[in-house]
């Protein structure tokens, strides 16, 4: 079983914006795998990109959204129907919960952190 990810590294150009940057980027993607944390939700950037990804998603159904908590924060509304893999509490059964919730043949990722 294979992963190839892409990692959202905000290498984003001068003028460019940036949520349809990151919605665009998702095309080539199975799923996507946003880092649900404070820094996330401090971030009204980070909130707009998950949030077109998150609309994205109800155009693309096959894409996948698999947030993955790593503190206490609540994750944001528009992610209220997903199943999210919390590695808050129990790292080990959180990565169970990924690597279950990616078993595919190949899945292409897009982490957002």
């Amino acid at each position: 079983m294979g992963y190839e990810a892409l990692l959202d590294a905000a290498n984003i150009a001068p003028g460019v914006n940036a949520a349809r940057n990151v919605a665009n980027d998702a095309e080539g993607v199975d799923a996507i795998v946003p880092i649900i944390s404070r820094y996330l939700l401090s971030s009204s950037q980070s909130r707009k990109e998950v949030a077109s990804l998150a609309l994205k998603s109800l155009s693309k159904p096959e894409l996948r959204i698999i947030p993955v908590k790593i503190d206490d924060s609540v994750a944001p509304c528009y992610l209220g129907n997903t199943v999210y893999v919390d590695l808050s509490e129990n790292v080990e059964a959180g990565l169970e919960a990924l690597r279950v919730g990616c078993a595919t043949t190949h899945l292409q990722l897009g982490i957002l952190s």
